[in-house]
């Protein structure tokens, strides 16, 4: 359990400048979270991520966090790294 956490919610402090909260959330969770739109300043989709879900979600993000901007994460084309790209 304690390695499992370490991996899903205790980030490098190399990465302490996103100040970024980290949701995970279990496929057979039944638990809905709501967050006021005004403290949703950026969601970002992983690479992998289902394409129907995604378009899914964006049809939600639209009505629900107006606001917020929206991104998506890619292999770059020629590097080993991953590039955050605005798709909303």
């Amino acid at each position: 359990y304690n390695f499992l956490r370490k991996v899903l919610f205790i980030k490098s402090s190399v990465w302490n400048y996103e100040k970024e909260y980290r949701i995970v959330k279990n496929g057979f969770a039944k638990r809905k979270l709501h967050f006021q739109p005004e403290m949703v300043k950026e969601i970002i989709f992983g690479c992998k991520m289902d394409h129907e879900i995604k378009i899914e979600l964006l049809k939600l993000i639209e009505t629900v966090y107006p606001e917020s901007n929206v991104f998506e994460m890619q292999l770059h084309r020629s590097k080993f790294q991953l590039e955050k790209l605005q798709i909303r």
